[in-house]
Parts: C-alpha cells; sequence; structure tokens
C-alpha cells in the first residue's frame, strides 16, 4: 500500500512538474534567448528542447540530494506561491508593470525559499512564508530602482497657431 501512495504522490508531482517545466522554457527561450540572439525559428525550436532537457534534470539532482518526497511537495506548493504573488501584484497595481521587476521576483523567490528549505526553515519560520514575502519585496525594490530601458515620456511643447 505504501508503495501505490508513493507512486501516487510522485506521478502527481511530475505532472506538475513537466508542466511548470515545459512553461519555463518557453518563457527562458521567449524572455531571454530569442531577444539577444535573434535566432531562426528552427534554432529557436532546438534551443527550447535544450532548455526543456536541463530545466527537467537540475529538479531529479535537487531530489537526490532532498528525499523526503512529501516535504518536497509542500516545497512545490510554496514555489507555486511565488507566482501566485506576482500574478497578483501585476493584476491589482498595475504600477507595478516592470517585466524586469517579475521576472527578477520570480527567480530570487525560488532562490531565497530554496535556500531556506535546504537550511531547514531556520527561526521556526516556513518556506511558504519566505515564498509569500519574496516576490513581493523584490518587486517593491524593483519600483525603487529606475530602469534604464524604460521609455521616457516625450516633453509636451506648446504650438502656436499664426495667422496667414
Amino acid at each position: 500500500m505504501a508503495g501505490l501512495v508513493t507512486t501516487s504522490l510522485v506521478a502527481s508531482i511530475f505532472i506538475s512538474v513537466s508542466t511548470v517545466a515545459l512553461a519555463i522554457a518557453s518563457l527562458i527561450v521567449k524572455d531571454f534567448y530569442v531577444p539577444y540572439y535573434n535566432p531562426t525559428p528552427e534554432k529557436e525550436m532546438k534551443m527550447t528542447r535544450v532548455f526543456s532537457l536541463i530545466i527537467g534534470f537540475l529538479p531529479l539532482v535537487f531530489v537526490l540530494l532532498v528525499p523526503e518526497v512529501l516535504k518536497l511537495s509542500f516545497f512545490t506548493r510554496a514555489i507555486r506561491l511565488s507566482i501566485s504573488v506576482v500574478a497578483m501584484i501585476a493584476f491589482y497595481l498595475p504600477f507595478f508593470n516592470s517585466a524586469r521587476g517579475a521576472n527578477a521576483s520570480l527567480i530570487a523567490a525560488c532562490v531565497v525559499t530554496s535556500v531556506w528549505y535546504v537550511i531547514g526553515n531556520p527561526f521556526g519560520i516556513d518556506n511558504m512564508y519566505v515564498a509569500l514575502a519574496t516576490p513581493a519585496i523584490v518587486m517593491c525594490l524593483d519600483r525603487l530602482i529606475p530602469n534604464k530601458n524604460a521609455p521616457r515620456p516625450e516633453k509636451k511643447t506648446s504650438v502656436t497657431q499664426t495667422g496667414a
């Protein structure tokens, strides 16, 4: 019976992980690879496959280092919470409309939550709370840092009409 339960847990994790891995690979290719390298469609597809393989095998390495499957399930829930926080901020606080801030907050949340989980939830603070707070803090910090690439508003000039 324990094998059936474990298999069910692993299957549910693989389903969510495969979906997330494909989405991450697509986002990396579209947001980072395509703008910087301007590849052909064939090269873009090839790089999507390469990134999918890399992203697909990285969690396996992580699972080997932290074999508690049930705890890992709660950890992945914390990571998904970070995505929800970024989405909620983007929808309900439109002045936080920076792609840089959204990407930075997701990366920071993933790194900080992962480190917090691996060191064993210090101070009794669960990684779920860290995953909740990190994206909001990073997006607020991003709001304070000016974006050099953002379009600047044009100065309005008054036009005077002359009679002929």
